[in-house]
């Protein structure tokens, strides 16, 4: 068994599109006046940096592979946030500050519990890498992704260790 904690980079996407080549987005209402904008896609990414604590607990132990299972939880505080949108008709680009400020913003922290399984390569107390699989991933707070409620999800993580003795 093992606990482990340090720090982790998330970058979190979400789009929203149509099989069709476009949808349409409510841009503005006056009056009897309502405008459509075409758009094909809008993709939003959040940068995020986090605090996770982990168990880890060998399976497997043969001298070069160690086959492992953990389960963890991390906060993460934002670091960044970008939208895009991409229209239909690039002359209707002038219009994506407007569409990008009704789109809901990210949250500025996230947390999640997970599960993961993978495999270090490496003797311990020596440099060793690392590859696992996290599924699943539950969010806890529902605005890690503002375009899009987002309860779950899936990732991979690469690791390499450096023991500081």
């Amino acid at each position: 068994y093992g606990l482990a904690t340090g720090l982790r980079y998330t970058q979190m996407s979400s789009s929203v599109n149509k099989n069709e080549s476009f949808f349409y987005w409510l841009y503005r209402q006056e009056g009897v006046n309502t405008e459509y904008l075409k758009v094909k896609e809008i993709n939003q990414k959040t940068d995020y940096i986090g605090i996770p604590v982990e168990v880890k607990c060998f399976v497997f132990v043969p001298s070069w592979i160690r086959w492992y299972v953990k389960a963890g939880a991390e906060v993460s505080f934002k670091m960044n946030s970008q939208t895009d949108v991409t229209f239909y008709d690039e002359a209707m680009n002038p219009y994506e500050d407007g569409v990008t400020a009704k789109v809901p913003d990210t949250g500025s922290f996230s947390s999640s519990l997970y599960a993961a399984g993978g495999a270090k390569v490496g003797k311990d107390s020596k440099p060793s890498v690392s590859f696992e699989i996290c599924l699943p991933s539950v969010l806890l707070t529902q605005e890690s992704t503002g375009l899009v409620h987002s309860t779950a999800g899936f990732g991979f993580q690469f690791n390499v260790q450096i023991p500081l003795k």
